[in-house]
């Protein structure tokens, strides 16, 4: 297998290498889906990868060399409260300091170092966290979905009120719309990154099919049969689309300089 280039930061490629353990491990099937970067009690942790599969919610927290672990045992609280499953990635400089301090539930990988998939180790397997609270798995859904998921209201309430009545929901109605919630947001996204990266090993430049897709072009590209990312131009598009709506009709200067922009893109 093809070494990564020296020059990818470190943090992606773990990524990449743990996602194309997941992959290997048969851990993506269809109706699964991946993010990055997921935040979670109100922005103040984010985890590095969720997998959300028929087993449940799965955080990630990675470690490379660069790191400390000066964060893990707040960010592994705040993952059990929000997860089925919490697992830690660690390269070998970290695996003998982190281990006794893990919480049994915990799973928990080495990453090697250069960074390569098929060399991923597990060394404990994650096991349901006995902390996971349904309310804060609420949090992990906006307002309309927790209306349309779980309580089918057509009145419009404040999300505190939602949140309340949905509470009272049994945990499992509750765990099974929040899963279905992010499979059906991260889905097209996973499906375009293990279609571009079939056969062969995932890396760090493959990460960019999981990024939010462009919401002024909807139009499913011939190789991935999802949208593509955000480009310049259609960010313009975006910004641009109300000009002359609310203030009246855009100057003739203005409509041939922005011609002059998009014809430079």
């Amino acid at each position: 297998m093809t070494p990564f280039s020296k020059n990818e930061a470190a943090e992606p490629k773990a990524k990449a290498a743990l996602i194309d353990f997941l992959r290997s491990n048969g851990c993506i099937p269809r109706k699964s889906a991946v993010a990055t970067e997921f935040n979670i009690n109100r922005y103040a942790n984010r985890a590095d990868v969720v997998l959300a599969n028929d087993d449940g919610l799965h955080f990630f927290e990675i470690k490379t060399e660069r790191d400390t672990l000066h964060r893990l045992e707040r960010q592994i609280e705040a993952y059990s409260l929000h997860a089925n499953f919490v697992t830690v990635a660690l390269t070998k400089k970290h695996v003998d300091v982190a281990y006794p301090l893990l919480p049994e539930h915990v799973g928990l990988l080495q990453l090697p170092c250069p960074f390569f998939g098929n060399e991923v180790k597990l060394l404990r397997a994650a096991k349901p966290s006995p902390s996971y609270d349904a309310v804060a798995m609420l949090s992990l859904l906006p307002a309309d979905a927790i209306n349309s998921r779980l309580l089918q209201s057509s009145r419009n309430r404040r999300r505190a009120d939602l949140v309340r009545e949905a509470a009272a929901l049994p945990t499992e109605a509750i765990r099974a719309a929040t899963l279905a919630f992010v499979i059906d947001r991260y889905r097209l996204t996973t499906a375009a990154l293990l279609k571009a990266t079939k056969n062969r090993t995932i890396r760090s430049a493959d990460l960019v099919h999981l990024k939010k897709w462009d919401r002024s072009n909807r139009k499913p590209t011939e190789a991935t049969g999802v949208a593509p990312p955000m480009t310049t131009a259609a960010i313009d598009a975006e910004i641009y689309q109300y000009v002359g709506k609310s203030f009246g009709p855009v100057p003739a200067e203005i409509t041939q300089l922005l011609g002059l922009t998009q014809n430079l893109i």
